[in-house]
């Protein structure tokens, strides 16, 4: 950062980066990303999810700079915005895992998918096959595409992100909606089995 830039007061470079300056907009990016990244890895330990908050944030900031008003401390409301993104990081990540585990939980307990029956063989059940295979189909086509590079094609976070072109934060959430999708589904599937 030059001498000139590190001149330039946060609530100058506030209002024009509110008007649309890309440079102010830079410049505000340049000044405080590492501060925030420094921030968000003392609360949160996966770097990665911290850098694309960061990204996000400012993404959002870019996207929604006409409604933003004046900030007494752009350096604190940057740290609130951030905090606030980490923290619904989390929430998403702890759903997730609670979901997993309830999933292979309700698996185990119905004997349907438990790590004796992947080892042993295929489930048997034809129609229960192609019933699963059939709500599959009928997700949405992103949450579709995220849980099949993620189970079929065992993919990480990171390399699906790549691919669909999305955030890390989104591409966790596609996972996320179509594993909740299929576990209610999944349990329509089985109550109508089981009524037969």
């Amino acid at each position: 950062m030059s001498t000139e830039e590190n001149c330039v007061s946060d609530a100058d470079i506030w209002k024009k980066f509110r008007l649309g300056d890309k440079e102010a907009f830079a410049l505000l990016f340049v000044r405080y990303s590492p501060l925030l990244n420094h921030y968000g890895s003392k609360t949160v330990s996966d770097r990665d999810a911290v850098e694309d908050c960061v990204q996000d944030l400012f993404i959002y900031l870019w996207n929604h700079r006409k409604a933003l008003a004046d900030v007494s401390s752009v350096k604190y409301y940057l740290i609130v915005c951030l905090r606030r993104r980490l923290k619904n990081h989390m929430v998403v990540k702890k759903r997730e895992q609670i979901l997993c585990r309830e999933l292979m939980e309700e698996d185990t307990s119905r004997g349907m998918l438990s790590e004796e029956s992947r080892i042993t063989g295929p489930i048997n059940d034809e129609s229960l096959i192609l019933s699963i295979n059939h709500e599959i189909q009928n997700l949405p086509e992103r949450q579709r595409q995220a849980l099949t590079l993620r189970y079929i094609e065992q993919k990480s976070y990171d390399e699906i992100t790549t691919i669909m072109n999305v955030n890390y934060q989104s591409g966790r959430k596609h996972v996320y909606k179509a594993l909740l999708s299929l576990k209610h589904k999944f349990d329509d599937i089985i109550k109508n089995k089981e009524e037969k």
